[in-house]
């Protein structure tokens, strides 16, 4: 990659892919999550050869924890949900899920429609699940 790419390269929403189109989380969700684990990222690049990543983050020793016995009960609810996200794919496949699981669940694809449906229906709503990466207004801001 060059210079101006690997410089822009942990910007949210940053994609050089042709036509613009942002086709995943992006590498800034990899930065910011090697970051809380108090890590770093070294990147290597050459415009025609390739891009090496290297991903440091701390050890630690840990001891094992025997796996509990798995319960057959299912998660379940009978709250009003307001399920916020950008992605058409992840807000069907999560509104799917707690349907499954009892609860009544109110769908935005973005901020600025979650406060609309938050406005209408603030009542009802009991939680509220974001998407933290948005375009326009973050999930950070909206809960603000």
């Amino acid at each position: 990659m060059d210079a101006v790419t690997r410089q822009r390269l942990f910007e949210p929403f940053f994609t050089a892919k042709r036509g613009g189109r942002n086709v995943g989380p992006g590498l800034d969700m990899v930065f910011n999550t090697v970051r809380c684990h108090q890590g770093h990222i070294e990147v290597e690049s050459e415009p025609g050869i390739g891009s090496t990543f290297r991903i440091w983050v701390p050890a630690i020793e840990v001891q094992a924890q025997p796996l509990s016995p798995a319960s057959s009960d299912a998660p379940h609810g009978e709250e009003t949900l307001l399920l916020v996200d950008d992605e058409p794919s992840v807000l069907e496949l999560t509104r799917t899920m707690l349907d499954r699981m009892g609860y009544t669940v109110i769908t935005a694809r973005n901020a600025i429609e979650g406060l609309e449906c938050y406005k209408n229906n603030r009542e009802r709503i009991e939680m509220v699940i974001t998407d933290l990466i948005m375009p326009q207004v973050s999930g950070t801001e909206f809960i603000m």
